[in-house]
């Protein structure tokens, strides 16, 4: 762990800031002569081919002794890159595609301005943040730009195997209703979603193993004639071919010359045939066509669309899958699991069934949420849906737990986070921080308020606690805990913020707030009570006490290192964000969902209560 302070203090913030908004303007300016380029580059080559190519080594992570990074081979490139992509190349018709493969100039050119359309297209939406000179009003619009970086460029709310069970336990139950209208129902839909990235996997980690395999030879010879031989598509005699290389080609030349040429076949790599997903998942393969369409887009599709809304509502991340007649190709399946949810919803709502979608929801969510805290607090006394009055009022807290001399007070909200706000519309975004964030705050603090009470003689406040089973008198530590389905990203954390924007009560503690995700998360690298129990504590205080920003597994993986015990940002002085301490967290996950298991993170320290 690094703890580096930013030497900003003696800066001339007025000059600084205008030579930002003058960099800011002159990197927007160039945005639609970027996007023009790249609409071009598909007009004179194959796009399936460049698509491949980029997508292939962006998204392939290479696998070691440690694990694996989930970094990509390509500098600077990463999903939302691809994504954004392939949704250009929707706007343009399939009888206007090129037909040569492209080259590794073109394929370079594609990834630089790829780059610099990220960064024009982030520059634009800064100038933003760099104008408004009222204060509130500046953090309001960071926190919608927060929330724009998230939707545009965060893709996963969890881990791999915590989106696809999740997806599964919630949506399985009332998955029939999509059965009558859409051919399939929802456990259809995950299992082809969980074949495809599995298959995806499959085969370019096949094709890449292949490749090292043959060009890790140490001679011209070698490499020709093992290239020839096992790789699929190759044909002539490897003999002329060594004798046409020049004699001054190196090894390394050829190394080169032999990976361009065997891109070529990478677009068949990510050519799916529905009846193989059929025979994976033992289903009807018309039930995998049907499925197949609803998650492809055609040619051509997005051709009306303003290209710069393509950042924030991206039609590819619902539809991944290009359709181009009979064939489907998907470029990156791995983008279907984080938007599952969204998927469903959109065709739960095309069934009319949205009111039943989130019924289930609400309930699912209780549920789990109330398995997780139970599982992770064995032995503790729990109490679901509890119900109790107040002022002549009816209150209802989700779940209370209580172990050894600690309460959990845990709150689960379940609304959805529309589109709108996910760009960063500000009403709409303000609304879905009131109903996830600030309701089930205000709630667990009443009933946290009222234990403190019924500690002091409180007569009413015991009349509530006796009727919960609570004893004041024994609790020592009352920890608050806000849980979503949706994720709303760093904001669920930044508390110093959303007062600052009037969007959070001054006078009312936040706690820690997190998706059912990142709770299970939180349970499984936490193994111990005692940790579980003391993280949530210092997350509360952490936030509290300073101005940081950081998304939860940053402070899990910070947990980890020091407890959250940071003299800096506790004594209010400083700000701070939290960055890359979830490295060690991400590589266990992922090396384990990958074959390649490291050991898992734990605490460096230890608790006693």
């Amino acid at each position: 762990m690094f703890v580096t302070e930013l030497p900003f203090s003696e800066i001339d913030h007025d000059a600084h800031r205008l030579a930002l908004i003058s960099n800011a303007e002159e990197a927007a300016a160039s945005l639609p002569l970027d996007i023009s380029i790249l609409q071009n580059l598909f007009r004179s080559v194959f796009p399936p081919h460049l698509m491949a190519t980029i997508a292939c080594w962006g998204m392939m992570s290479p696998v070691g002794p440690d694990g694996t990074s989930g970094k990509g081979l390509l500098r600077g490139i990463e999903q939302h890159h691809i994504e954004l992509l392939q949704s250009l190349l929707l706007t343009i018709d399939r009888l206007e595609w090129g037909n040569e493969p492209a080259t590794p100039i073109q394929v370079q050119n594609t990834i630089d301005t790829l780059v610099a359309v990220g960064k024009a297209f982030s520059a634009q939406r800064a100038l933003q943040l760099l104008n408004p000179d009222d204060p509130e009003k500046r953090f309001a619009v960071g926190l919608q730009e927060q929330i724009r970086d998230h939707t545009q460029m965060v893709r996963n709310w969890g881990y791999y195997d915590n989106m696809i069970d999740i997806a599964r336990s919630w949506h399985s139950p009332i998955g029939a209703a999509l059965e009558t209208h859409h051919g399939f129902s929802a456990s259809d839909l995950i299992s082809t979603v969980v074949a495809l990235v599995s298959l995806h996997q499959e085969r370019l980690g096949d094709w890449f193993v292949l490749l090292k395999g043959i060009l890790k030879h140490s001679t011209k010879k070698e490499i020709v004639y093992d290239y020839f031989n096992r790789y699929e598509g190759v044909e002539g005699d490897p003999a002329a071919f060594l004798a046409s290389l020049h004699k001054r080609t190196r090894l390394r030349d050829l190394r080169m010359m032999l990976q361009t040429h065997a891109t070529n076949w990478l677009m068949t790599k990510m050519l799916v045939d529905p009846s193989l997903i059929a025979q994976r998942i033992n289903q009807q393969e018309t039930k995998v066509v049907s499925i197949f369409r609803a998650l492809s887009l055609v040619p051509g599709s997005q051709k009306s669309a303003d290209p710069q809304h393509l950042f924030l509502a991206n039609p590819v991340w619902l539809r991944p899958g290009i359709r181009d007649g009979n064939e489907h190709l998907f470029f990156v399946p791995q983008s279907l699991p984080a938007f599952l949810p969204t998927i469903l919803r959109e065709l739960f709502e095309e069934a009319n069934a949205v009111d039943q979608l989130d019924r289930r929801k609400a309930e699912y969510l209780e549920m789990a949420m109330s398995e997780v805290i139970g599982k992770a607090l064995p032995g503790a006394t729990l109490l679901r849906t509890a119900k109790w009055k107040w002022c002549g009022k009816e209150f209802e807290t989700d779940l209370i737990a209580i172990r050894g001399r600690t309460l959990v007070i845990a709150e689960a909200k379940s609304g959805a986070v529309s589109a709108s706000a996910l760009r960063g519309a500000p009403n709409a975004l303000k609304q879905h921080i009131k109903k996830l964030i600030v309701d089930p705050a205000e709630q667990s603090a009443r009933l946290s308020e009222i234990v403190r009470l019924a500690g002091t003689g409180d007569i009413q406040a015991q009349a509530v606690t006796n009727g919960l089973g609570i004893e004041p008198h024994k609790i020592d530590r009352v920890i608050r805990i806000s849980v979503t389905l949706d994720d709303l990203s760093v904001l669920s954390s930044a508390e110093y913020e959303l007062k600052r924007a009037g969007w959070f009560p001054h006078d009312l503690k936040m706690p820690p707030t997190l998706n059912l995700a990142e709770l299970i998360t939180c349970a499984d690298i936490l193994s111990d009570p005692q940790h579980f129990l003391n993280y949530f504590l210092a997350r509360e205080r952490l936030q509290g006490a300073a101005q940081v920003f950081g998304y939860e597994m940053d402070y899990l993986g910070l947990y980890l290192e020091c407890g959250l015990d940071l003299p800096e940002l506790m004594s209010g002085n400083r700000s701070g964000v939290i960055v890359g301490m979830s490295s060690t967290i991400d590589r266990y996950y992922l090396s384990r969902d990958t074959g390649s298991p490291v050991p898992k993170p734990k605490p460096t320290f230890a608790v006693a209560w």
